[in-house]
């Protein structure tokens, strides 16, 4: 465990066989590695970042030039969760085989994964993006340099949804139906 130049560093790591953690220049970080085989999570200039790994097999969390970062797996194989260059960024995975997760230079990025065997969830250059994945089994969302952008996939097999250059995109697949523009 390593923390550099930072006011404020907690790190913790409670039964885990590999445990990394590292605090760079930032404010204020809290990482805890628990039950977990392989942990690393890792925090580079952000003001306020919180990552948490709890119950999972290989769990990877970065917070970088983040002034808000909250990140949390649970009970997940693999989970790989990225908050780059974001002004508020909160990425969960709870109980998913594998959730990839990633904000890239979005103000407001909320990306959730429940329940799915596959999750893959992207934010770019978005203003304010919301997406949602449901137990389902394979759900691709990725919202790209849109204004508002509202994904969600519930209870759907396969769920490919793309927001591309949209000022505001709603794109919802409930029960495998999906709605075309009429």
């Amino acid at each position: 465990m390593k923390a550099h130049n930072s006011d404020t560093s907690i790190m913790k790591a409670h039964n885990s066989d590999t445990s990394i953690m590292k605090a760079h220049n930032s404010d204020t970080s809290i990482m805890k590695a628990h039950n977990s085989d392989t942990s690393i999570m890792k925090a580079h200039n952000s003001d306020t970042s919180i990552m948490k790994a709890h119950n999972s097999d290989t769990s990877i969390m970065k917070a970088y030039n983040s002034d808000t970062s909250i990140m949390k797996a649970h009970n997940s194989d693999t989970s790989i969760m990225k908050a780059h260059n974001s002004d508020t960024s909160i990425m969960k995975a709870h109980n998913s085989d594998t959730s990839i997760m990633k904000a890239h230079n979005s103000d407001t990025s909320i990306m959730k994964a429940y329940n799915s065997d596959t999750s893959i969830m992207k934010a770019h250059n978005s203003d304010t993006s919301i997406m949602k994945a449901h137990n389902s089994d394979t759900s691709i969302m990725k919202a790209h340099n849109s204004d508002t952008s509202i994904m969600k996939a519930h209870n759907s097999d396969t769920s490919i949804m793309k927001a591309h250059n949209s000022d505001t995109s709603i794109m919802k697949a409930h029960y495998n139906v999906h709605l075309a523009d009429s």
